[in-house]
């Protein structure tokens, strides 16, 4: 066997398991939870809350997840109702001056360890939020438990972002806010938006460091990055979810908590084979 040809040999072997490493390490996000409110018996007495979830959620890998619900001054959720189908609705129809607030929270806790693993998570949504900047909307994680107040101004929450309908976000950890902007700088009533939070961490432990990128934009449309924050999470170290609607009605759709998997085996044999192919190398010399 000629020189060049084995040369060539060995550069068309470690080519291959290149390939291979990158393809184990380019893999399916695991939709952890998922939930498109679509078809749920609005005429339960929970509004259609927690119904026809198998359907509604189908794709998680977590199966069925309940939602649970703080209210605070007779605020109420509704889903899939006659006027928004197929939707959740955050309801707070107040006068002027009084707090009417509700808040639904995803029934798991989400400290798996399939995401400490992966280093990160994601938290997307959907929303139409309220047209006035008096009232809001907001999307928070790190809370204690799945019937708590998701506030983003609540010192329990670990990190939340509060959004107005005239086009304003603001970003809150522990309470404290971190910074504010737009999203959107015309915005219309009836508009619709995509959100995303991005976290990296690799443990939930009280007082671990956490970083997370917010990005927003029109449904259906390129995502553009708002802000990017650290954080610490909170003595429960707890990791529930949920969304808040303050003295409003909001419209919230599609909502999805993804991580990906480890890297599989095919990387380990590529590691293997490189390995096989630089000794073969060495010994030909």
């Amino acid at each position: 066997m000629s020189r060049n040809f084995m040369s060539l040999l060995l550069v068309s072997c470690l080519t291959v398991a290149v390939a291979i490493c990158f393809a184990a390490n380019v893999q399916a996000e695991i939709v952890l939870f998922t939930d498109n409110f679509d078809d749920a018996d609005n005429s339960q007495p929970d509004n259609g809350l927690n119904q026809n979830l198998s359907t509604r959620q189908a794709g998680s890998s977590l199966g069925t997840v309940p939602w649970g619900v703080y209210n605070d001054n007779y605020g109420y959720v509704e889903v899939n109702g006659a006027i928004n189908p197929d939707v959740m609705k955050l309801v707070g129809p107040s006068p002027v001056g009084t707090n009417v607030n509700t808040a639904v929270v995803i029934g798991h806790n989400f400290t798996d360890s399939s995401i400490t693993t992966a280093g990160w998570f994601e938290l997307q949504w959907d929303m139409d939020p309220t047209s006035d900047t008096s009232k809001w909307s907001c999307a928070s994680i790190g809370l204690p438990n799945a019937n708590g107040n998701a506030d983003v101004t609540n010192a329990a929450t670990g990190f939340g972002v509060l959004l107005t309908g005239t086009g304003g976000w603001y970003s809150f950890a522990s309470g404290v806010n971190l910074g504010s902007g737009t999203y959107d700088s015309t915005p219309q009533d009836g508009e619709w938006y995509t959100f995303k939070m991005r976290v990296a961490t690799s443990s939930f432990a009280s007082g671990s460091s956490a970083a997370v990128d917010v990005y927003a934009g029109p449904v259906g449309g390129s995502l553009t990055l708002l802000t990017s924050q650290a954080f610490q999470w909170n003595s429960d170290g707890e990791n529930y979810m949920g969304f808040y609607g303050y003295k409003n009605t909001s419209l919230v759709d599609n909502v999805r908590v993804t991580t990906i998997p480890e890297p599989s085996t095919l990387a380990l044999l590529a590691t293997g084979l490189i390995g096989l192919l630089c000794y073969a190398r060495r010994k030909r010399k």
